[in-house]
């Protein structure tokens, strides 16, 4: 439920960061990249700000297998640990130093910790 609820939320984020113009300029290929990247950037800024709280890309991930599609769980795990796909994550990491990422992050925290 959770992942869910951050994937509604990623379009903001998406469009806020620049990764995506809109849904229909980008395809589903681009736009799942740009989530699992979007969505590896959220669970280590959580996890930072709340060491505490047990956070992680794996726990999440399990909690919604149901939801998740075979392909997607690839995508986010692949966008998790290729060195390629880095400075994208860093780039999506930084906009949740923003104050504006900041905002979003803390909504996102507080459900990430509410399912641990």
């Amino acid at each position: 439920m959770v992942l869910h609820k951050m994937f509604a939320r990623l379009g903001i984020v998406m469009i806020v960061g620049g990764y995506v113009v809109s849904a229909a300029a980008a395809g589903d290929a681009a736009k799942d990249h740009n989530v699992a990247i979007s969505l590896v950037a959220m669970t280590q800024a959580c996890a930072e700000q709340h060491p505490d709280a047990g956070i992680s890309l794996e726990k999440n991930m399990l909690k919604e297998k149901a939801s998740l599609t075979p392909e997607m769980e690839k995508i986010i795990k692949e966008a998790a640990t290729n060195p390629v796909y880095a400075s994208e994550v860093k780039e999506s990491y930084d906009f949740f130093t923003t104050p504006d990422g900041l905002g979003l992050l803390k909504s996102i925290c507080k459900e990430m910790i509410a399912t641990n």
